[in-house]
Protein backbone atom coordinates (compact mmCIF):
# COMPACT_ATOMS: atom_id res chain seq x y z
CA UNK A 1 0.00 0.00 0.00
CA UNK A 2 1.07 3.59 -0.60
CA UNK A 3 1.83 6.43 1.47
CA UNK A 4 -1.05 7.91 -0.18
CA UNK A 5 -3.29 5.05 -0.01
CA UNK A 6 -2.84 4.47 3.55
CA UNK A 7 -3.52 8.66 4.56
CA UNK A 8 -6.67 8.29 2.83
CA UNK A 9 -7.57 5.63 4.79
CA UNK A 10 -6.74 7.10 7.40
CA UNK A 11 -8.87 9.85 6.99
CA UNK A 12 -11.92 7.59 5.99
CA UNK A 13 -11.70 6.56 9.28
CA UNK A 14 -11.72 10.09 10.62
CA UNK A 15 -15.13 10.77 9.17
CA UNK A 16 -16.98 8.03 9.96
CA UNK A 17 -16.26 8.77 13.89
CA UNK A 18 -13.47 5.66 14.27
CA UNK A 19 -10.86 6.94 16.82
CA UNK A 20 -7.68 7.66 14.79
CA UNK A 21 -4.56 9.48 15.53
CA UNK A 22 -4.91 13.41 14.33
CA UNK A 23 -1.91 15.61 15.12
CA UNK A 24 0.43 17.85 15.45
CA UNK A 25 1.44 20.30 12.30
CA UNK A 26 1.00 17.09 9.93
CA UNK A 27 -1.44 16.81 7.39
CA UNK A 28 -3.53 13.30 8.59
CA UNK A 29 -5.13 12.10 5.34
CA UNK A 30 -2.74 15.09 4.02
CA UNK A 31 -3.46 18.24 2.94
CA UNK A 32 -1.66 16.72 -0.33
CA UNK A 33 0.06 19.25 -2.63
CA UNK A 34 0.07 18.03 -6.04
CA UNK A 35 3.38 17.12 -7.51
CA UNK A 36 3.34 20.00 -9.60
CA UNK A 37 3.95 21.91 -6.27
CA UNK A 38 7.41 24.18 -6.06
CA UNK A 39 9.36 24.97 -3.60
CA UNK A 40 10.05 28.44 -2.30
CA UNK A 41 11.60 30.74 -4.46
CA UNK A 42 13.52 34.05 -3.22
CA UNK A 43 13.83 36.70 -5.64
CA UNK A 44 13.94 40.78 -5.21
CA UNK A 45 10.18 42.02 -4.83
CA UNK A 46 10.91 45.26 -6.89
CA UNK A 47 13.70 46.37 -9.95
CA UNK A 48 14.72 48.41 -7.15
CA UNK A 49 18.45 47.43 -5.87
CA UNK A 50 17.89 45.70 -2.17
CA UNK A 51 19.51 47.33 0.61
CA UNK A 52 19.85 47.27 4.25
CA UNK A 53 17.56 48.97 6.12
CA UNK A 54 16.75 50.28 10.24
CA UNK A 55 13.95 47.53 10.33
CA UNK A 56 13.53 43.81 10.82
CA UNK A 57 11.27 42.01 8.36
CA UNK A 58 8.62 39.31 8.95
CA UNK A 59 6.21 37.48 6.45
CA UNK A 60 4.51 34.33 6.12
CA UNK A 61 1.50 32.76 4.79
CA UNK A 62 -0.13 29.67 3.60
CA UNK A 63 -3.02 28.06 1.86
CA UNK A 64 -4.57 25.20 4.05
CA UNK A 65 -4.22 23.75 7.37
CA UNK A 66 -6.19 21.59 9.28
CA UNK A 67 -6.86 21.33 12.89
CA UNK A 68 -9.44 19.85 15.33
CA UNK A 69 -10.85 16.21 15.12
CA UNK A 70 -11.34 13.59 17.17
CA UNK A 71 -8.36 13.83 18.62
CA UNK A 72 -7.16 16.97 18.21
CA UNK A 73 -5.24 17.18 15.04
CA UNK A 74 -2.94 19.79 12.91
CA UNK A 75 -2.15 19.23 9.73
CA UNK A 76 1.05 20.29 7.09
CA UNK A 77 0.60 24.10 5.54
CA UNK A 78 0.57 23.66 1.71
CA UNK A 79 1.76 26.67 -0.41
CA UNK A 80 3.89 27.91 2.80
CA UNK A 81 6.26 31.00 1.89
CA UNK A 82 8.19 32.49 4.73
CA UNK A 83 10.17 35.44 4.72
CA UNK A 84 11.81 35.76 8.18
CA UNK A 85 14.41 38.00 9.94
CA UNK A 86 16.31 39.97 7.41
CA UNK A 87 16.72 44.00 7.31
CA UNK A 88 16.53 44.03 3.54
CA UNK A 89 14.45 44.74 1.14
CA UNK A 90 12.85 44.43 -1.27
CA UNK A 91 13.16 40.64 -1.05
CA UNK A 92 9.99 38.48 -2.25
CA UNK A 93 9.52 34.74 -1.34
CA UNK A 94 6.96 32.76 -3.36
CA UNK A 95 5.43 29.25 -3.61
CA UNK A 96 2.95 28.06 -5.86
CA UNK A 97 0.62 25.09 -5.90
CA UNK A 98 -1.64 23.66 -8.58
CA UNK A 99 -4.11 21.77 -6.03
CA UNK A 100 -4.57 20.85 -2.56
CA UNK A 101 -7.01 18.12 -1.76
CA UNK A 102 -8.16 17.73 1.56
CA UNK A 103 -10.26 14.15 0.69
CA UNK A 104 -12.43 12.87 1.75
CA UNK A 105 -12.76 16.14 3.60
CA UNK A 106 -15.10 18.53 1.76
CA UNK A 107 -12.65 20.63 0.40
CA UNK A 108 -10.74 21.48 -2.78
CA UNK A 109 -8.39 24.01 -3.17
CA UNK A 110 -6.86 25.17 -6.27
CA UNK A 111 -4.86 27.60 -8.17
CA UNK A 112 -2.46 27.88 -4.24
CA UNK A 113 -0.05 31.07 -4.29
CA UNK A 114 1.46 32.61 -1.38
CA UNK A 115 4.12 35.69 -1.73
CA UNK A 116 5.65 36.99 1.43
CA UNK A 117 7.80 40.05 1.15
CA UNK A 118 9.87 43.19 2.55
CA UNK A 119 8.94 46.14 0.30
CA UNK A 120 9.23 49.43 -0.36
CA UNK A 121 6.66 52.01 0.32
CA UNK A 122 6.89 56.17 -0.35
CA UNK A 123 8.54 57.24 2.43
CA UNK A 124 9.33 53.95 4.80
CA UNK A 125 9.16 50.14 4.30
CA UNK A 126 6.60 47.03 5.06
CA UNK A 127 6.15 43.64 5.49
CA UNK A 128 3.35 42.27 3.35
CA UNK A 129 2.06 38.91 3.16
CA UNK A 130 -0.47 37.34 0.51
CA UNK A 131 -2.50 34.10 -0.16
CA UNK A 132 -4.40 33.47 -3.18
CA UNK A 133 -6.95 30.38 -4.09
CA UNK A 134 -10.27 29.20 -5.51
CA UNK A 135 -12.05 26.92 -3.00
CA UNK A 136 -14.95 24.53 -3.18
CA UNK A 137 -16.65 23.46 0.27
CA UNK A 138 -19.09 20.42 -0.11
CA UNK A 139 -19.97 18.21 -3.19
CA UNK A 140 -21.61 20.05 -5.94
CA UNK A 141 -23.85 19.79 -7.38
CA UNK A 142 -26.04 18.77 -4.18
CA UNK A 143 -24.53 21.22 -2.07
CA UNK A 144 -21.26 23.16 -1.80
CA UNK A 145 -19.92 26.79 -1.95
CA UNK A 146 -17.28 27.69 -4.58
CA UNK A 147 -15.07 30.87 -3.84
CA UNK A 148 -13.28 31.94 -6.84
CA UNK A 149 -10.09 34.59 -6.00
CA UNK A 150 -10.08 34.13 -2.54
CA UNK A 151 -7.31 36.31 -1.36
CA UNK A 152 -6.40 37.28 2.51
CA UNK A 153 -3.77 40.07 2.57
CA UNK A 154 -1.87 41.45 5.78
CA UNK A 155 0.65 44.42 5.85
CA UNK A 156 3.15 46.09 8.67
CA UNK A 157 3.96 48.89 7.52
CA UNK A 158 6.27 52.24 8.76
CA UNK A 159 6.02 55.52 6.96
CA UNK A 160 6.67 58.16 9.61
CA UNK A 161 4.00 56.29 11.65
CA UNK A 162 2.95 53.11 12.46
CA UNK A 163 0.12 50.75 10.79
CA UNK A 164 -0.83 47.27 10.39
CA UNK A 165 -3.67 46.10 8.11
CA UNK A 166 -5.41 43.16 6.70
CA UNK A 167 -7.93 42.97 3.82
CA UNK A 168 -10.24 40.24 2.61
CA UNK A 169 -11.76 39.65 -0.92
CA UNK A 170 -13.36 37.30 -3.37
CA UNK A 171 -14.21 37.62 -7.44
CA UNK A 172 -17.04 35.88 -6.74
CA UNK A 173 -18.96 33.32 -4.73
CA UNK A 174 -21.86 31.02 -5.22
CA UNK A 175 -24.02 28.59 -2.71
CA UNK A 176 -25.56 25.84 -4.45
CA UNK A 177 -28.16 24.11 -2.37
CA UNK A 178 -30.43 21.48 -4.24
CA UNK A 179 -29.08 21.78 -7.75
CA UNK A 180 -29.91 26.35 -7.04
CA UNK A 181 -27.33 28.20 -7.18
CA UNK A 182 -27.14 31.72 -5.19
CA UNK A 183 -24.61 34.31 -5.21
CA UNK A 184 -23.35 34.80 -1.71
CA UNK A 185 -22.22 38.13 -0.12
CA UNK A 186 -19.05 39.05 1.85
CA UNK A 187 -21.32 40.26 4.94
CA UNK A 188 -23.40 36.89 5.05
CA UNK A 189 -19.56 35.15 5.07
CA UNK A 190 -18.38 36.87 7.80
CA UNK A 191 -21.72 35.99 10.00
CA UNK A 192 -20.85 32.51 8.87
CA UNK A 193 -23.09 30.29 6.49
CA UNK A 194 -23.76 26.86 6.78
CA UNK A 195 -22.91 24.28 3.82
CA UNK A 196 -25.07 21.23 4.27
CA UNK A 197 -23.77 17.92 4.64
CA UNK A 198 -20.40 19.86 5.48
CA UNK A 199 -20.96 22.42 8.05
CA UNK A 200 -19.94 26.41 9.01
CA UNK A 201 -17.81 28.65 6.76
CA UNK A 202 -16.99 31.58 8.00
CA UNK A 203 -14.38 34.32 6.26
CA UNK A 204 -12.12 36.40 7.50
CA UNK A 205 -10.85 36.70 10.78
CA UNK A 206 -8.01 39.60 12.01
CA UNK A 207 -5.52 40.84 14.57
CA UNK A 208 -3.46 43.83 14.05
CA UNK A 209 -1.16 45.99 16.70
CA UNK A 210 0.92 48.99 16.87
CA UNK A 211 3.88 49.91 19.40
CA UNK A 212 6.86 53.08 19.22
CA UNK A 213 8.51 50.38 17.32
CA UNK A 214 7.07 47.76 15.03
CA UNK A 215 3.92 46.39 13.74
CA UNK A 216 2.36 43.37 13.00
CA UNK A 217 -0.92 42.02 10.97
CA UNK A 218 -2.39 38.16 10.64
CA UNK A 219 -5.57 37.48 8.30
CA UNK A 220 -7.67 33.99 7.79
CA UNK A 221 -9.21 33.30 5.14
CA UNK A 222 -12.02 31.31 5.31
CA UNK A 223 -12.60 29.10 8.24
CA UNK A 224 -14.75 25.63 7.41
CA UNK A 225 -15.95 24.22 11.14
CA UNK A 226 -16.96 20.36 9.73
CA UNK A 227 -20.09 18.67 11.41
CA UNK A 228 -19.22 16.15 13.90
CA UNK A 229 -20.53 13.14 15.91
CA UNK A 230 -21.90 14.36 19.11
CA UNK A 231 -19.30 14.20 21.44
CA UNK A 232 -16.22 14.42 19.16
CA UNK A 233 -14.41 17.04 18.36
CA UNK A 234 -14.72 19.00 15.41
CA UNK A 235 -12.17 19.04 12.19
CA UNK A 236 -11.22 22.75 11.27
CA UNK A 237 -10.29 23.94 8.14
CA UNK A 238 -7.98 27.18 7.28
CA UNK A 239 -7.94 28.33 3.62
CA UNK A 240 -5.94 31.31 3.25
CA UNK A 241 -3.65 32.77 6.45
CA UNK A 242 -1.57 36.01 5.67
CA UNK A 243 0.95 37.30 8.65
CA UNK A 244 2.92 40.42 8.19
CA UNK A 245 5.62 41.58 10.85
CA UNK A 246 7.99 44.46 10.91
CA UNK A 247 10.64 46.20 13.62
CA UNK A 248 12.69 48.48 14.38
CA UNK A 249 16.00 46.39 13.66
CA UNK A 250 17.16 45.26 17.25
CA UNK A 251 20.62 47.01 19.17
CA UNK A 252 21.74 43.49 19.36
CA UNK A 253 21.30 42.07 16.07
CA UNK A 254 18.69 40.48 13.93
CA UNK A 255 17.28 36.78 15.30
CA UNK A 256 16.69 33.83 12.81
CA UNK A 257 15.79 30.12 13.18
CA UNK A 258 13.65 28.47 15.07
CA UNK A 259 12.80 24.81 16.43
CA UNK A 260 10.67 22.06 15.81
CA UNK A 261 9.67 18.42 16.81
CA UNK A 262 9.45 16.74 13.73
CA UNK A 263 9.19 16.95 9.82
CA UNK A 264 9.10 13.88 7.29
CA UNK A 265 10.31 14.22 3.49
CA UNK A 266 10.71 11.90 0.38
CA UNK A 267 13.53 11.11 -0.71
CA UNK A 268 13.58 13.83 -3.75
CA UNK A 269 13.47 16.28 -1.33
CA UNK A 270 9.23 17.02 -1.42
CA UNK A 271 7.99 17.64 2.05
CA UNK A 272 5.45 14.97 3.34
CA UNK A 273 4.31 16.52 6.24
CA UNK A 274 5.88 18.98 8.71
CA UNK A 275 7.28 20.59 10.59
CA UNK A 276 5.29 20.11 13.48
CA UNK A 277 5.18 22.08 16.44
CA UNK A 278 7.41 24.95 14.78
CA UNK A 279 7.93 27.77 16.71
CA UNK A 280 10.11 29.83 14.93
CA UNK A 281 12.60 32.94 16.79
CA UNK A 282 11.23 36.37 16.67
CA UNK A 283 12.98 38.65 14.38
CA UNK A 284 13.50 40.97 17.17
CA UNK A 285 14.34 38.64 19.99
CA UNK A 286 12.02 37.19 23.34
CA UNK A 287 14.07 39.69 25.83
CA UNK A 288 15.14 36.72 28.04
CA UNK A 289 11.62 35.18 27.45
CA UNK A 290 10.99 31.50 26.54
CA UNK A 291 8.39 31.12 23.77
CA UNK A 292 7.03 27.56 22.98
CA UNK A 293 5.29 25.09 20.88
CA UNK A 294 3.73 22.06 22.59
CA UNK A 295 2.74 18.46 21.46
CA UNK A 296 0.67 16.00 22.71
CA UNK A 297 0.68 13.54 19.89
CA UNK A 298 1.84 13.15 16.14
CA UNK A 299 1.34 10.72 13.42
CA UNK A 300 3.86 10.76 11.35
CA UNK A 301 2.16 10.37 7.94
CA UNK A 302 1.66 6.90 8.24
CA UNK A 303 5.40 5.89 9.43
CA UNK A 304 4.94 6.16 12.86
CA UNK A 305 3.83 8.27 15.64
CA UNK A 306 5.59 10.73 18.39
CA UNK A 307 4.45 11.71 22.06
CA UNK A 308 4.84 14.69 24.02
CA UNK A 309 6.83 17.20 21.55
CA UNK A 310 8.08 20.69 22.74
CA UNK A 311 10.15 23.62 20.90
CA UNK A 312 10.96 26.26 22.12
CA UNK A 313 13.47 29.69 21.37
CA UNK A 314 14.75 32.33 23.44
CA UNK A 315 17.14 35.87 23.11
CA UNK A 316 18.94 37.84 25.65
CA UNK A 317 20.83 40.93 25.55
CA UNK A 318 23.68 41.67 27.61
CA UNK A 319 26.09 44.53 28.04
CA UNK A 320 28.87 42.68 26.52
CA UNK A 321 27.27 39.77 24.44
CA UNK A 322 23.61 38.60 22.66
CA UNK A 323 22.81 35.18 23.04
CA UNK A 324 19.81 32.76 21.19
CA UNK A 325 19.14 29.37 22.01
CA UNK A 326 16.48 27.29 20.45
CA UNK A 327 15.43 23.47 22.09
CA UNK A 328 13.60 20.33 21.02
CA UNK A 329 12.69 17.42 22.56
CA UNK A 330 10.45 14.15 21.72
CA UNK A 331 9.44 11.84 24.88
CA UNK A 332 9.09 9.02 22.87
CA UNK A 333 8.74 7.89 18.84
CA UNK A 334 7.76 4.82 17.17
CA UNK A 335 9.09 4.58 13.75
CA UNK A 336 8.38 1.78 11.21
CA UNK A 337 6.15 -0.63 12.70
CA UNK A 338 7.68 -0.29 16.38
CA UNK A 339 11.15 -1.59 15.20
CA UNK A 340 12.60 1.79 15.79
CA UNK A 341 11.85 3.32 19.26
CA UNK A 342 13.47 6.48 20.38
CA UNK A 343 13.16 8.09 24.48
CA UNK A 344 14.34 11.06 25.86
CA UNK A 345 15.65 13.00 22.97
CA UNK A 346 16.62 16.65 23.28
CA UNK A 347 18.40 18.91 20.59
CA UNK A 348 20.06 22.09 22.02
CA UNK A 349 21.30 25.17 19.55
CA UNK A 350 22.89 27.97 21.06
CA UNK A 351 24.76 31.07 19.17
CA UNK A 352 26.27 33.96 21.63
CA UNK A 353 27.50 37.37 19.06
CA UNK A 354 30.64 38.85 20.87
CA UNK A 355 31.06 43.00 20.19
CA UNK A 356 33.39 42.40 18.09
CA UNK A 357 31.61 40.33 15.63
CA UNK A 358 32.78 36.93 16.54
CA UNK A 359 29.91 34.22 17.39
CA UNK A 360 30.12 30.96 19.96
CA UNK A 361 28.24 28.56 18.43
CA UNK A 362 27.24 25.23 20.44
CA UNK A 363 25.01 21.73 19.88
CA UNK A 364 25.65 20.80 24.12
CA UNK A 365 23.34 19.45 25.87
CA UNK A 366 22.01 17.30 22.73
CA UNK A 367 21.36 14.00 24.14
CA UNK A 368 19.04 11.06 23.40
CA UNK A 369 17.66 8.78 26.30
CA UNK A 370 17.83 5.42 24.58
CA UNK A 371 17.05 4.05 20.59
CA UNK A 372 16.32 0.88 20.39
CA UNK A 373 16.38 -1.11 17.45
CA UNK A 374 14.27 -4.66 16.77
CA UNK A 375 14.17 -4.82 20.69
CA UNK A 376 17.96 -3.79 21.59
CA UNK A 377 19.28 -0.53 22.67
CA UNK A 378 21.93 0.41 20.67
CA UNK A 379 24.54 3.16 20.92
CA UNK A 380 24.03 6.45 18.90
CA UNK A 381 27.65 8.01 18.16
CA UNK A 382 26.90 11.81 17.64
CA UNK A 383 27.33 12.84 13.93
CA UNK A 384 28.30 8.75 12.54
CA UNK A 385 25.43 7.54 10.03
CA UNK A 386 24.98 3.90 11.60
CA UNK A 387 23.40 1.47 8.78
CA UNK A 388 21.07 -0.59 9.23
CA UNK A 389 20.11 -3.16 6.64
CA UNK A 390 16.75 -3.17 5.14
CA UNK A 391 15.62 -0.75 7.74
CA UNK A 392 17.05 2.55 8.28
CA UNK A 393 19.93 4.77 8.11
CA UNK A 394 20.20 6.64 11.47
CA UNK A 395 22.12 9.38 11.97
CA UNK A 396 21.94 11.18 15.92
CA UNK A 397 23.13 15.36 16.34
CA UNK A 398 23.70 16.06 13.10
CA UNK A 399 25.15 19.89 13.32
CA UNK A 400 25.64 22.30 10.10
CA UNK A 401 27.50 25.34 10.87
CA UNK A 402 25.88 28.15 9.54
CA UNK A 403 27.25 31.91 8.35
CA UNK A 404 25.89 33.62 11.22
CA UNK A 405 24.57 30.82 13.58
CA UNK A 406 24.06 26.81 13.89
CA UNK A 407 22.01 23.92 12.76
CA UNK A 408 21.33 21.25 15.04
CA UNK A 409 19.19 18.04 14.34
CA UNK A 410 18.56 15.79 16.72
CA UNK A 411 18.31 12.26 14.92
CA UNK A 412 17.67 12.01 11.02
CA UNK A 413 16.31 8.54 9.90
CA UNK A 414 16.25 7.75 6.24
CA UNK A 415 13.93 4.65 5.69
CA UNK A 416 15.03 1.59 3.58
CA UNK A 417 11.93 0.21 3.03
CA UNK A 418 8.85 0.48 1.70
CA UNK A 419 7.44 4.09 0.78
CA UNK A 420 11.10 5.31 1.67
CA UNK A 421 11.35 8.66 3.65
CA UNK A 422 13.63 10.60 5.55
CA UNK A 423 11.93 11.45 9.19
CA UNK A 424 13.72 14.09 11.08
CA UNK A 425 13.13 14.36 15.15
CA UNK A 426 13.87 17.34 16.98
CA UNK A 427 15.56 20.60 15.23
CA UNK A 428 16.88 23.32 16.60
CA UNK A 429 18.48 26.24 14.43
CA UNK A 430 20.26 29.69 16.14
CA UNK A 431 20.87 32.79 13.77
CA UNK A 432 22.23 36.49 14.65
CA UNK A 433 22.83 38.84 11.76
CA UNK A 434 24.29 41.91 12.31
Amino acid sequence: MSLREKQGNRMKRMISGAAILMLGLFPIGTSAASPSAQAPSRAPAQAAAVEATGFAFTASGYATFVDGGVVPVQSGKTALAILACTNQAPLRNSNRVAEANLAPLPVQVTGLVTTAQSIVVPGGFASLSENKTDVTVGLPPAASLNIVGLRTKARAQFNGAWSADVDFSFASAVLTTAGVPTPVTLPMLQNGINVPGVGEVQLGWERTSTTSKSAAARGRGLRIVVDALPGEEPTRVIVGEAFANLDRRPFGGIFGGGANVAKTTALDGSVLSGPLANQPHFCAGTNGEWRSQNLAAADLDGLGQVTGGLARVRTDDYPLFTTSKSEASVNTARLAGGRIQIAGLIVKSYTRLKPDGTRIRSADGTTIGSLTIDGKVVAAPPGQEINFPGLAKITFQKVRRLPTGVDVTGLRIELLNGDAAIIELGRAITKIDT
